[in-house]
């Protein structure tokens, strides 16, 4: 696979724990308590159930754009949020390998889709560089960042 622009997508991890889980088991995910599988759903039904669990329109958003918006082959961008430094926290990028998978016996991240990580992890200021975005500023556990060209040895595919 060549090099080739991407969109990229940050998914926080919640803990340092969850983060080497993400790129131990190959997957990036979210829960926030639903416990729904939403395979086959479409994003109107996803919103709907997701709302069942949590009211708010921005946690539905965030299951939209990982069910939705990460689409095979994109990137994915990933660091622990919580108890983590700025400055010691670790950066990992990877490609999205496959489409959204329920798995109820992950009770953090039951919601997931599959990601071949990169073995390299970057700082901030080295990632900012790579994807053209500070991803640290962002609020929610998914957020699209915007399309970047990075060499396939950095997105985990090389």
């Amino acid at each position: 696979m060549s090099d080739h622009e991407s969109q990229v997508t940050l998914i926080w991890a919640a803990d340092p724990m969850r983060h080497w889980g993400f790129l131990r088991q190959g997957i990036a995910g979210i829960d926030f308590g639903v416990t729904t599988d939403l395979t086959g759903m479409s994003e109107d039904e996803v919103v709907e159930v997701v709302k069942q669990f949590d009211q708010s329109t921005q946690v539905a958003g965030q299951f939209r754009r990982l069910l939705f918006g990460t689409p095979i082959g994109s990137l994915v961008v990933t660091g622990a949020a919580a108890r983590v430094t700025r400055s010691d926290r670790k950066w990992s990028i990877g490609r999205v390998a496959g489409g959204y998978e329920f798995r109820d016996r992950n009770p953090h991240d039951r919601h997931t889709i599959k990601v071949e990580w990169s073995d390299q992890t970057y700082s901030q200021e080295d990632l900012t560089r790579l994807i053209g975005t500070n991803p640290s500023g962002r609020r929610s556990t998914v957020t699209p960042l915007g399309t970047a060209e990075i060499p396939e040895t950095a997105a985990g595919t090389g």
